[in-house]
């Protein structure tokens, strides 16, 4: 009988750590003929999963151990197979200068690995640590705030100072941190090392780089391009006396002086942009080079936004990690179609074509390859009449469909659950319920991903 018992147990234990085994990673993940294969089995391999948010103060998120192995195990029963994950910077580093706290996240990527998930990890942030000193945050010009209260002279924004060295200095110090910690796990496909950066507040709409050291770096900027004042000037049709005069227009224009120096601000803003990437590509390429290196954008378009405010451009933040011998393997998209009939927008070709079009200053006539980092629809969407829960979860599907139809080769919907306490529009773009409720997105989700 005791012998019986102790076979049993024998039994029982092989089969787990056989069963642990199995979900244990092979090799890491590596790019081959523009798609992920595993580098050790030689297997393709096609990331479909949930852009999932675990720890992240000002988006009122805020998981705990039992609700992240829930959730995983969730994800593993769908048919899932990875997740776009947030490394928060603000978080990990909250407490002060060097002082990293780690304990979460190696819960997750251990948690992700014992489960067979990978992660795609987003570390790039253009909001640092709360404990940075002010002239390390970019700048507003005059305007109204979110209470009302008008600001008659530049204050303070929430997002870094792309041009300020100290603040670009630590931007990749974070990066030699995080990359560093986590380079020998194979959960991790690649660093994410920036995600719709650019001069324009994506919720507060404000502009931003009206800082003293953006304005230094415009006036060198303009001074390469048109080697003398009188150049400009005939440019702009302005009457500077020196380059050190120049002075950003506050707000957009169209026409005349005004708007000769917006155009040039525009894409003085998008080189801004790509160097400040590459500083961050260098630091993650020296401190990690087991793992791929991408940038998530704006997949679609902002509209007359692309142009006249953000300053957010696939080919020069690709141009400017390459010349730094820190390549972009491949450009992350955040693509959302539209559910609006007769729209170019309806079809989400446009953010995977317009990407690898827009990335072909590597060299490579075909782009990079592009990942969706996120897709997804809103239950509570308020641009157009008609959507609720039930027409989200076959828009999802054909979204997702439609990715890899496009040449994607991964696609993530975004999100796992409602956020309520984001706009009206933002709260109903999850799968489930904030209280983990499922919605029937969730199931039309689960049969696309086991398909």
């Amino acid at each position: 009988m005791k012998q019986s018992v102790v076979l049993v147990f024998v039994l029982f234990v092989l089969l787990t750590l056989s069963a642990s085994a199995a979900n244990q990673f092979e090799g890491f993940i590596g790019l081959q003929n523009g798609y992920f294969y595993d580098r050790s089995t030689g297997e393709p391999w096609v990331p479909h999963g949930i852009a999932y948010q675990t720890w992240n103060r000002p988006l009122g998120v805020w998981q705990t151990p039992g609700q992240i192995d829930y959730d995983l195990d969730e994800m593993v029963k769908m048919g899932a197979n990875s997740i776009r994950v947030d490394f928060v910077w603000k978080h990990v580093e909250e407490s002060g200068d060097n002082v990293f706290e780690w304990d979460n996240y190696d819960y997750l990527v251990r948690a992700a690995e014992e489960r067979g998930i990978r992660i795609f990890a987003l570390i790039g942030y253009q909001w640092p640590p709360d404990w940075f000193p002010d002239e390390w945050y970019t700048q507003h010009p005059p305007a109204y705030d979110s209470e009302g209260i008008y600001h008659s002279t530049r204050w303070q924004s929430d997002i870094i100072n792309y041009e300020h060295p100290q603040a670009r200095a630590q931007y990749a110090e974070w990066f030699s941190n995080v990359c560093g910690r986590y380079k020998d796990s194979k959960a991790i496909v690649g660093w994410i090392i920036g995600n719709e950066s650019g001069y324009l507040g994506l919720w507060s709409g404000l502009q931003d780089g009206y800082d003293p050291e953006s304005e230094a770096a415009f006036r060198v900027w303009c001074q390469a391009k048109y080697g003398t004042i009188t150049n400009l000037n005939a440019t702009w049709g302005t009457t500077y006396t020196g380059f050190t005069n120049i002075v950003f227009v506050e707000e957009y224009r169209e026409y005349g002086s005004g708007g000769a120096e917006w155009a040039d601000m525009v894409q003085w803003r998008e080189d801004s942009i790509g160097s400040f990437t590459a500083v961050g590509a260098v630091a993650a390429k020296a401190a990690d080079t087991n793992h791929l290196i991408s940038y998530s954008t704006v997949g679609m378009q902002w509209g007359e936004e692309d142009w006249r405010y953000h300053a957010e451009d696939r080919g020069k933040i690709t141009a400017a990690c390459a010349a730094s011998n820190a390549p972009i393997d491949f450009f992350s998209v955040n693509n959302y179609p539209w559910s609006i009939l007769g729209h170019e927008s309806q079809n989400g070709q446009w953010g995977i074509s317009f990407t690898k079009f827009a990335t072909r200053s590597t060299g490579k006539p075909e782009g990079v390859p592009v990942l969706y980092s996120e897709t997804g629809f809103s239950s509570s969407e308020t641009m157009w009449p008609g959507m609720n829960q039930w027409r989200q979860g076959p828009l999802v599907r054909n979204a997702l469909w439609e990715s890899l139809e496009c040449g994607a080769i991964g696609t993530h919907i975004f999100s796992w659950m409602d956020r309520p306490y984001i706009t009206d529009r933002e709260k109903g773009f999850g799968i489930l319920t904030a209280d983990r409720r499922t919605k029937a997105s969730f199931w039309t989700s689960r049969d696309t991903f086991n398909l």
